[in-house]
């Protein structure tokens, strides 16, 4: 977590110069907050991931370096090359793997949990680039108005692609209870997931595609991950587990109404 409270500062450092111009309301470019508060928040934040991870072993500490190099490297200058999203759903998917970490022995002595793990891991990565692809547009709308129709295009495309892959997520969960790989408990969590996803799409094709709805598509995704992370634990611990996480939920959509996701 502590990694990705420095990934979001580090966003804001880096990109000042747009932000003053295009998002004069974030904390930084309004003043709220100087430069040199949030460079000591992020490089604590970093260090101090980092430092636990290293308490709890080698393994840990490994992949913890692997992810904060990545958030780095997006935040500094990937995000605006095509392997933006890329990189993005790489951190998200050696997240998965950190949580492993500890286990890392019993986990490979274990095929069915190996399974669960790699198949998590790579929903992660692809939810996650799914996010990325769009919040690459939501940036374009912003610099490239005289070109709206041509833009508008382009984000109908990305929309499609992301959205393929999120169902296509969802459609590899449901394959993967028939083979009995995750426990059939998930299903109630993954209607939910499903709703709110076709939820998104719907309100992206009925705004056509506008900034506005854009940028709230993409806040609501991020949220989303909850829900996205309550599935595959209920699919793996049970629906007590899931469930649980899921309530996460709801503080997370009152702290997106003060907050900014995007």
């Amino acid at each position: 977590m502590l990694i990705y409270i420095s990934g979001i500062v580090f966003n804001d450092y880096f990109d000042i110069e747009t932000d003053l111009k295009e998002r004069p309301y974030r904390p930084l470019p309004s003043g709220r907050i100087s430069k040199r508060i949030a460079f000591t928040i992020g490089v604590a934040s970093m260090i101090s991931a980092n430092l636990i991870t290293f308490g709890v072993g080698l393994n840990s500490c490994i992949v913890s370096s692997l992810i904060s190099a990545i958030v780095i490297g997006y935040d500094y200058k990937l995000k605006r090359t095509k392997a933006g999203p890329i990189a993005m759903g790489l951190a998200r998917s050696l997240n998965v793997l950190l949580g492993a970490t500890p286990a890392v022995y019993l986990v490979l002595q274990n095929y069915n949990l190996l399974v669960r793990i790699i198949f998590i891991s790579l929903s992660a990565f692809a939810y996650t680039f799914s996010i990325s692809l769009l919040s690459r547009k939501e940036v374009q709308l912003y610099v490239d108005q005289k070109e709206q129709q041509k833009i508008i295009q382009t984000n109908r495309s990305a929309v499609v692609m992301s959205f393929s892959i999120v169902f296509g997520i969802i459609a590899s969960f449901i394959f993967l209870v028939f083979l009995r790989i995750f426990n059939i408990q998930l299903f109630i969590n993954l209607i939910l997931f499903s709703v709110i996803m076709v939820i998104i799409l719907f309100k992206q094709v009925r705004a056509h595609y506008s900034s506005s709805s854009l940028q709230d598509g993409i806040k609501y995704m991020v949220i989303g991950i909850i829900v996205f992370d309550s599935v595959f634990i209920t699919g793996v611990a049970g629906l007590y587990y899931g469930l649980s996480v899921l309530i996460l939920g709801i503080p997370a959509v009152i702290l997106s109404r003060r907050l900014y996701v995007t």
